[in-house]
């Protein structure tokens, strides 16, 4: 700590609700098919493809990532089985279990993560930390008085956000139950659609002797 300076801590929490989540899928096919090509040419992966868009998902948000082939014979050919690795992005989260239940009846696909995404707002983002500051300038006033002293403009100001996000969630899913009429998929993990993102900010005022008279 700094001589003649006051520290002032102010630390302001925000809810994001998800209007997103990432879908990490693997689909173990009969055949190789290399590229792009394999999201309409492997049979598998067209399938899925296809179910995904029947759910609601937009054909540009399915991106293919890898191809691995699983050759046996110590020859690669179109005969050889593979591992596709998909990403989709869902946008409407409120559909979510329905489009669990719809892609992942297949015994040739695993659903291995997801991962949520929330919206930015940068104005609002600068609001709160207007009003943050705000917030501490008053306290500091406050304080500084009771020390009988005065504030002599700020040394430093510090924001450090932290958020209760923890990447992308590993499932352990319950096939029988996401085959249910109702497609309430039992994802053997709590999954929120919100997070909180705590914003500190910490403000040292430099501090004065009160002015006599």
């Amino acid at each position: 700590m700094h001589p003649d300076t006051l520290q002032v801590v102010v630390v302001d929490r925000v809810e994001l609700e998800a209007d997103r989540v990432d879908l990490l899928f693997v689909v173990h096919g009969s055949s190789w098919v290399s590229g792009k090509a394999a999201l309409t040419q492997a049979r598998e992966v067209s399938k899925l493809v296809a179910d995904l868009i029947t759910a609601g998902v937009a054909e540009d948000d399915i991106e293919l990532l890898n191809v691995r082939a699983e050759v046996s014979s110590g020859m690669l050919g179109k005969s050889s089985s593979a591992r596709y690795s998909l990403k989709a992005r869902c946008r409407a989260v409120d559909n979510l279990d329905a489009l669990l239940g719809t892609v992942t009846a297949s015994k040739n696909v695993v659903l291995e993560s997801m991962r949520w995404g929330y919206p930015r707002n940068e104005e609002a983002d600068l609001m709160r930390a207007e009003a943050a500051l705000a917030r501490a300038l008053a306290r500091a006033r406050r304080m500084a008085g009771a020390l009988e002293q005065e504030l002599d403009g700020v040394h430093s100001v510090t924001e450090t956000v932290t958020d209760s996000e923890q990447g992308p969630v590993a499932l352990d899913l319950d096939y029988t139950s996401l085959k249910r009429r109702s497609h309430n998929a039992d994802l053997g993990v709590e999954v929120r659609h919100l997070k909180e993102v705590v914003h500190t900010f910490t403000v040292l005022f430099k501090l004065r002797p009160v002015s006599p008279g």
